[in-house]
């Protein structure tokens, strides 16, 4: 299967696969994309009238994109690269990917809390059997009721971080002087 990756009219993005999006040279990610490329990159290092293409894939935490350009050089292509793996979270939350990342953020955050309540639970049950037999049923019932949350948060983490997977995407970044017209967004 071959993706196409001719910019789209400038208006909106273009759908892509699995509910992704082309993003234009004109949209406010490309454009932010840009002035966080442009710095390490000189004029002679740029495509002439043509944009810079960039397959971006969310990090599976959600923390941060990888990104892989085309048009530009080796050394620039590996500073552009990096430059928009270092933006972290702030760069994925101006992206389509930014919904997935918050999702897998907040089901990480929830496995975490069940797993580490698990363990002060399973360390609790030869304690509080010796004083107390009912303490210690109900003691067993809240671990084996916490374990079930973890697996529950698990599970959702894993389809989470499926969707988050799915959520790459291309964006046309522009050049310098290339011409395009701001896209604005009605608030």
């Amino acid at each position: 299967m071959e993706i196409s990756t001719t910019p789209p009219p400038p208006e909106e993005p273009a759908p892509l696969w699995q509910g992704g999006t082309i993003l234009p040279p004109n949209s406010h990610f490309s454009m932010e994309v840009f002035k966080i490329i442009r710095p390490g990159i000189p004029q002679h290092g740029w495509p002439v009238g043509q944009p810079v293409t960039g397959l971006f894939l969310p990090l599976p935490n959600g923390m941060g994109l990888q990104v892989e350009f085309d048009h530009l050089s080796g050394d620039h292509r590996r500073h552009a690269e990096y430059a928009v793996l270092e933006q972290g979270a702030a760069l994925v939350m101006d992206s389509p990917a930014a919904r997935p990342a918050v999702i897998v953020y907040k089901t990480k955050s929830w496995r975490d809390v069940a797993l580490y309540a698990l363990l002060p639970l399973l360390f609790a049950i030869p304690i509080v059997d010796g004083l107390n037999s009912n303490l210690n049923h109900l003691t067993i019932g809240a671990s084996i009721l916490n374990f079930i949350v973890l697996i529950a948060a698990q599970l959702k983490l894993s389809s989470a971080q499926k969707k988050l997977a799915e959520a790459r995407f291309i964006a046309h970044i522009p050049t310098p002087g290339m011409k395009i017209s701001v896209a604005h967004k009605g608030h």
